[in-house]
């Protein structure tokens, strides 16, 4: 658990944290391996985890009745992986398929949640540094948007 503990505590998402908060975090995290072209999750499950990646790369994809699986975004090693388990309903808006092989660290999402409500000095600082890692992600996002469409207009 140790190794976990220090790996939490210097990914940006915990870095800085109390020495207790680190060891609240490590009691309820998982290390986790997917091989490639295996599933982390998949659209509609029930969101139970909160993944950071440690090594290889994840795609998002999203479903297209028309055109199967869509390639959203990739991720890559120290990322954060899955928002939903924040906000109901609770559920995957994505799969998340392994490109590569993949090692992961899985924190129990019911229990960071538990933790965070009720102590607002732990649960302040981590919504606040997720909301940024989301915007920056959006923000990605935005810009892969903006280089596949080259700036043709849609009028």
């Amino acid at each position: 658990m140790t190794a976990v503990r220090d790996l939490l505590g210097e990914h940006a998402l915990f870095e800085g944290f109390a020495p207790a908060h680190l060891d609240l975090l490590a009691s309820l995290a998982t290390e986790r391996s997917v091989p490639a072209g295996g599933l982390l999750f998949r659209e509609g499950e029930l969101a139970k985890w909160c993944y950071i990646l440690r090594a290889g790369r994840l795609a998002l994809e999203a479903h297209s009745p028309t055109a199967g699986a869509l390639v959203v975004g990739t991720l890559g090693p120290g990322q954060l992986v899955g928002w939903s388990w924040l906000f109901p309903p609770h559920r995957w808006q994505f799969d998340a398929r392994a490109v590569t092989d993949v090692e992961i660290v899985a924190l129990d999402a019911v229990g960071l949640t538990e933790v965070a409500d009720g102590d607002p000095t732990f649960g302040y600082p981590l919504l606040r540094r997720m909301l940024e890692m989301s915007v920056a992600r959006l923000q990605q996002a935005r810009l892969q948007v903006l280089d596949v469409y080259g700036g043709r207009s849609s009028r």
